[in-house]
């Protein structure tokens, strides 16, 4: 749906990708006065006018296929459209090869431009994207980072009012990388949370830290779904701490779990939360990764999971804190890692299921007074004995039962890689998606006997891979400097999370009984998950806060209040900020945001300028990230 507006006391959004090969939340973008920023209506046609031709209008007309369908918005091609002379303000909504100087000044860097045109409201009235027009700048290959597919999908979220992602594999990744021609469950759930059609699930609570229940603003949190082990939704909290994630998958007996963690990199972000901090642990160091649990001693290591259902789709889940340290529990400590922990997965009132959080450390073998190599130490070892469960009042005649595990770790940042082993048999697993995304899926069934109650019994062994030596012979680097070394290799199952991966190597681990007809298909829509960990009633954190040094952080509103006086300059954050002289007698100053990733992060404020318009610039540089 096209529309021509007056661009006095509108706004246009000006979104950069940069190829780089290389997880946040869905994101809205933000408005002036941090407001989300979306297309009109409950139900919404966006005509996207094409010059595209042959295959590239094809791979376009694919990309829209993928995005719709999620929500009440839909976008269609027309071939009709305005001159493209003007990249902000011609009342059409275009994608087009340029070549304009401005933005696309030689070579293939800056891949793509989105700019998304919006009143004071928030209301998109126009959004355009430019290609860059130098020969060679994309692929026609699906396994390529800058397959012209991967940009038009991502750029298309923008077109949506989708900011830059932090969530493992998403389209709206801030990165290019291989496969986001697809949209991931994340990008889904941002989606419908802008266009709702239909009921989808939702959990909403508070992130804080304190004796004084200090709200948290800037911690993300994920979803990670029990039926999938993957994130299928995240939000980021608000100043006061709330957050609210919605479009979630509604599966009947499926649980939730929420890893709170702080921002890896907030110039990939709206400037909304650029104020953000994370340094309220003892001596101001940044809290932890964390799995929302119960307070005390009993709950420790093991995450609540969360059940939405049809009939129960909104979950409010109260205070979650963040915390200092990971926790793990007891029990399992005390029998690291020599001994095998007994896991008690069936519980006195009949249900069968546990969630919990493991990890190891690493080990230096030393060669002399020289290190020879790393690894990490020992294997974790479960004995899991169901010989007492009667199976075959669970389920009916033709179906058969399994005992399911998932092994979480890559998209909550653990750089960890496994094998493993039940009853001393290795376990195989695919390491590539349909997208051709590396990425661990470790997850499996166990037929369970209906008939003989005895062979339910099961030794669980998870053995570390990783392992780092001499990078080179010939190289010559610091003792302490290794190189991963394993068939696996890090440097390719990793290269989307370069440089802020978790300096830790945990996993969560998750169990819970499903069913399936014995005759259908081995596919995950056919298993039915019918018992699992019982997590009520919840239990929230506001009687065990962490993080004594929490305090309130406002969001980053420059429409209100923020000039560059405000902007802090340290080493740390990679800052610079320069300030565009003059006053506007017409009104608010405007803002030019110039989000560049790499070694330098230039946040430029301009108070005068020839119109109405704030443009915003995020780019993905082709170097290495920098974690604030």
């Amino acid at each position: 749906m096209n529309h021509i507006f007056s661009l006095k006391s509108l706004f246009c959004v000006v979104v950069l990708f940069i190829l780089n090969t290389g997880s946040y939340a869905y994101v809205h973008i933000k408005g002036s006065l941090g407001n989300s920023v979306r297309w009109p209506g409950t139900s919404m046609l966006v005509m996207v006018n094409s010059y595209l031709s042959g295959n590239d209008h094809q791979i376009l007309s694919d990309s829209i296929g993928v995005w719709n369908g999620h929500s009440s918005l839909r976008m269609e091609v027309s071939s009709a459209g305005g001159p493209t002379t003007s990249l902000c303000g011609n009342g059409f909504n275009d994608i087009y090869y340029s070549s304009d100087a401005t933005y696309f000044s030689g070579g293939c860097g800056v891949l793509a431009i989105t700019t998304v045109i919006y009143n004071s409201g928030g209301d998109i009235s126009e959004a355009d994207v430019l290609l860059n027009g130098t020969s060679n700048c994309f692929s026609s290959n699906p396994t390529d980072d800058n397959y012209l597919g991967n940009v038009i999908t991502h750029e298309l979220g923008h077109v949506a009012g989708l900011g830059h992602s932090e969530v493992f594999a998403s389209s709206m990744y801030y990165k290019a990388h291989v496969g986001q021609r697809t949209t991931s469950s994340d990008d889904q759930a941002g989606l419908f949370s802008l266009y709702p059609n239909g009921i989808k699930g939702t959990i909403a609570g508070k992130i804080i830290g304190g004796d004084n229940l200090t709200g948290v603003f800037g911690a993300h949190v994920q979803a990670v779904s029990m039926f999938s082990g993957k994130v299928e939704g995240a939000a980021i909290s608000n100043s006061d701490g709330r957050f609210i994630i919605e479009g979630l998958p509604l599966i009947n007996e499926n649980k939730f779990y929420l890893y709170v963690s702080p921002l890896k990199v907030k110039s990939a972000l709206p400037d909304y939360y650029f104020s953000s901090r994370s340094n309220f642990c003892s001596s101001r160091t940044a809290y932890r990764g964390s799995f929302f649990q119960g307070c005390y001693s009993d709950e420790e290591g093991y995450p609540t999971g969360i059940k939405i259902s049809e009939s129960s789709p909104h979950i409010e889940v109260g205070n979650i804190t963040i915390r200092c340290n990971m926790d793990i529990a007891q029990d399992y400590l005390e029998n690291k890692p020599s001994t095998s922990n007994a896991v008690m997965l069936d519980d006195l009132n009949g249900y069968i299921g546990d969630a919990f959080v493991g990890f190891f450390t690493k080990k230096y073998v030393y060669d002399g007074d020289l290190i020879s190599y790393i690894i990490l130490d020992g294997e974790d070892n479960f004995s899991i004995d169901l010989t007492t469960v009667n199976f075959s009042t669970m389920v009916a005649g033709d179906e058969d039962i399994y005992l399911e595990y998932r092994l979480v770790s890559q998209s909550i940042f653990s750089k960890l890689l496994v094998d493993i082993e039940i009853n001393g048999m290795v376990q195989s697993f695919n390491f590539y998606d349909s997208d051709n995304i590396p990425q661990l899926e470790y997850s499996g069934r166990i037929l369970l006997s209906k008939t003989s109650p005895g062979q339910n019994s099961f030794d669980f062994t998870i053995s570390p891979k990783n392992r780092w030596g001499k990078c080179s012979d010939t190289l010559i680097l610091p003792n302490d400097v290794m190189c991963p070394v394993n068939e696996l290799y890090e440097d390719s199952l990793y290269k989307m999370d370069e440089g802020f991966y978790d300096n830790l190597f945990f996993y969560f681990l998750i169990f819970n009984v499903s069913k399936k007809k014995s005759t259908d298909p081995d596919i995950s829509e056919k298993y039915t998950i019918i018992s699992s960990k019982n997590h009520t009633p919840l239990k929230d954190n506001t009687l065990c806060p962490d993080a004594s040094e929490t305090y309130s952080v406002m969001a980053h509103v420059p429409g209100k209040a923020l000039n560059s006086s405000a902007i802090r300059r340290n080493d740390d954050d990679v800052l610079s900020c320069a300030t565009l002289g003059g006053d506007d007698e017409n009104g608010p100053g405007q803002f030019l945001f110039v989000f560049t990733f790499g070694l330098l992060l230039t946040i430029v404020f301009g108070s005068r300028m020839q119109s109405a318009l704030i443009p915003m610039t995020f780019e993905i540089s082709r170097g290495q990230p920098s974690a604030d």
